[in-house]
């Protein structure tokens, strides 16, 4: 089916970029407002937006066309109290101008508005030389693989961060073209949200309020629980309509009053995503903010590194705190912890673990985890647990090695005589 994989975009997770803000504005107002989009149209086409009150002269077959005439031509609202005018001039005055036929495709431009941000964020990443791809291809089956396994992984990953990071982000400098490349993608969330909720707010306000928001607000204090809704002239739901009829040689003109059917279903719609923009503005200022924040001030990359360093005891000996900012300000920098938080999201924080302690022990000349026990104590190997120790190897105090573990003697070799060759080897055990 078609809407599967758009489904399992939705619900499952993956190694991408964009965090929960990226994915609430790219992912799930996208698919609302694709949803939407697809109910309108299906609305539309599948009965008559417009119901006529037709005079009793006219056929049933006469009363289809003038449903569907009024549909598409221009409809007007005048009050009931007005006279209807004559001059066709007069009439515009009162015209309808929004034509609701046109909200799927507004809907779906909405859409994509909303999408091209995230397709900024991914023509972007490759453009500055970060494959994602890559990472996605390293992390997969993370979960099901073993501890060693894991380890193998963590240091793939952490090897290919370090040679991306090395030959892109300038010495000294905590950010690079990443970075500024998802907060250009941040800023263009806001833009968008802002612009979009500006204009629906401005087509949901009737003239007298300041705000649809200000308009519910009183509504709802004033006890109009029934009459919430804006009641302008973009949402009428009785409007009148002129068509001709021509009949021989004759030509009949009418004004007959319709009701759009679908305006309460248009409304709800509409003022559905009036709250869903609103709260997502709220969600996409905060986060853009935060954002900011954490790629400004360096004590947010000092508590991320800290945090999985100390979760491992393979790092001996303990660093300090001016060793863990130098080390998350210049060699793993804001790149290394964006692209390791999304890592963790999607994957598994151990996996980050075994990323961060590569990098650690790459930069600081220390052994792999591959290797046995700490470089300047010796011992045995930290995974046999405490007091442990290899058989027939001897330990001294600190845990130095005394004694290797025995081995098995060689074995002799006898050389048995040829005549017209050259000596050959024989095993101990042959016989001559």
């Amino acid at each position: 089916m078609v809407w599967r994989p758009f489904l399992r975009h939705l619900t499952q997770s993956s190694v991408r970029l964009s965090d929960q803000c990226g994915r609430l504005n790219s992912t799930w107002t996208v698919g609302i407002l694709v949803l939407f989009a697809a109910l309108t149209f299906y609305i539309q086409t599948s009965n008559d937006t417009v119901s006529c009150w037709t005079p009793a002269e006219l056929t049933p077959p006469m009363v289809t066309y003038v449903n569907k005439a009024c549909g598409e031509s221009n409809s007007y609202y005048l009050p009931m109290a007005e006279k209807i005018p004559v001059h066709r001039q007069r009439k515009r005055d009162f015209q309808v101008s929004f034509k609701w036929r046109w909200l799927p495709l507004i809907l779906l431009v909405q859409a994509l508005l909303f999408k091209l941000p995230d397709i900024v964020l991914s023509v972007g990443q490759s453009l500055v030389g970060f494959r994602f791809t890559k990472i996605i291809g390293l992390t997969d089956g993370y979960e099901s693989l073993n501890m060693a396994d894991r380890a193998q992984m963590g240091r793939q990953v952490g090897r290919y961060m370090k040679s991306w990071i090395d030959s892109t982000v300038m010495k000294g400098c905590p950010w690079g073209w990443l970075t500024l490349l998802f907060l250009f993608t941040k800023l263009l969330y806001f833009i968008n949200i802002i612009t979009q909720l500006s204009v629906l707010d401005s087509f949901l306000t009737s003239e007298n309020q300041t705000s649809f928001g200000r308009q519910m607000y009183d509504d709802i204090v004033s006890n109009k629980t029934m009459e919430w809704r804006s009641f302008d002239r973009s949402f009428t739901r009785i409007v009148l309509c002129d068509f001709k009829i021509r009949q021989l040689q004759r030509e009949r003109s009418f004004t007959v009053q319709c009701t759009l059917n679908n305006i309460t279903y248009y409304e709800m719609v509409l003022c559905f995503l009036w709250i869903w923009f609103v709260s997502l503005s709220v969600i996409t200022t905060l986060s853009g903010k935060l954002q900011f924040l954490t790629v400004l001030i360096p004590v947010f990359r000092k508590r991320f590194v800290k945090r999985y360093l100390y979760l491992s005891n393979e790092v001996f000996p303990t660093p300090s705190d001016n060793d863990i900012s130098r080390f998350a300000g210049s060699e793993i920098t804001e790149e290394g912890v964006f692209i390791l938080k999304a890592i963790g999201e999607a994957s598994s924080e151990h996996l980050v673990r075994d990323a961060v302690i590569y990098l650690w022990q790459s930069t600081h000349d220390q052994q792999t985890p591959g290797q046995l026990g700490p470089p300047d104590q010796g011992g045995p190997p930290p995974y046999l647990g405490q007091g442990s120790c290899v058989p027939g190897q001897t330990y001294g105090r600190g845990g130095a090695v005394l004694s290797p573990p025995p081995s098995a003697p060689p074995q002799q070799v006898r050389y048995r005589p040829q005549p017209g060759t050259e000596a050959v080897p024989l095993m101990a055990n042959q016989p001559m």
